[in-house]
């Protein structure tokens, strides 16, 4: 064989094992590992308001990412929440607030929250209890003479919800001034003068009021 012919071919089988090898090593170094998926986790998957509370605070931590966008997609037409979108960063808290008008008196309302953020869902269950409302007069008694031949009280509707109401009992000798409404949502007044017409000249009565 022909020394230089040899030489040649040796050449050749050197240049393809470099190739292969530097080829490998290219191969390997195109392979690629994802971290963990970014999650958003909340402080609690309950809320719960009694009868004397009507704000608390949501914590929401991030894990696994410097940031991440999230929204309120569900919540009670009671509830308000603030924000209700954002861009969390490590920790962020959200405000809620209920609106007891909103809810019927007496009754315990109970109803979703929900985030999201990605493709992720996340649901607080959150509970509000509304006792029943009640009416409360600025006063319960007046004394009128014969300097003073009127007065007035205040009615007011516990917690802002709307109460019907009647005057059921008055005496005739009392003039009720008061609006048309027979319903009160937060406060509203009424006055009462004497009409001496109706009482005997020098007496002394003493009756009542019922509003209910």
């Amino acid at each position: 064989m022909n020394p230089l012919r040899g030489r040649e071919i040796s050449s050749t089988l050197v240049l393809l094992s470099a190739l292969l090898l530097f080829g490998g090593c290219d191969i390997v170094g195109s392979e690629t590992k994802s971290g963990p998926d970014p999650s958003l986790e909340l402080s609690s998957s309950t809320v719960t308001f009694d009868e004397y509370t009507t704000e608390a605070r949501l914590t929401l931590v991030l894990y696994n990412s410097d940031s991440l966008s999230w929204s309120v997609a569900e919540r009670p037409n009671w509830l308000h929440v603030a924000p209700d979108n954002g861009v969390v960063r490590g920790r962020d808290q959200l405000s809620l607030r209920v609106d007891t008008t909103q809810i019927v008196g007496g009754t315990v309302a109970s109803e979703p929250l929900i985030l999201t953020s990605g493709e992720k869902k996340d649901t607080v269950r959150v509970t509000k209890e509304v006792p029943r409302p009640l009416l409360h007069l600025s006063t319960t008694s007046f004394h009128l003479d014969e300097l003073r031949r009127s007065d007035s009280l205040t009615i007011e509707s516990e917690y802002g919800h709307e109460i019907p109401w009647t005057i059921q009992h008055k005496p005739k000798w009392i003039t009720v001034h008061q609006s048309d409404s027979t319903s009160v949502t937060a406060s509203m007044s009424m006055s009462f003068t004497v009409d001496e017409s109706l009482l005997p000249y020098g007496s002394d009565n003493s009756n009542q009021i019922d509003i209910r």
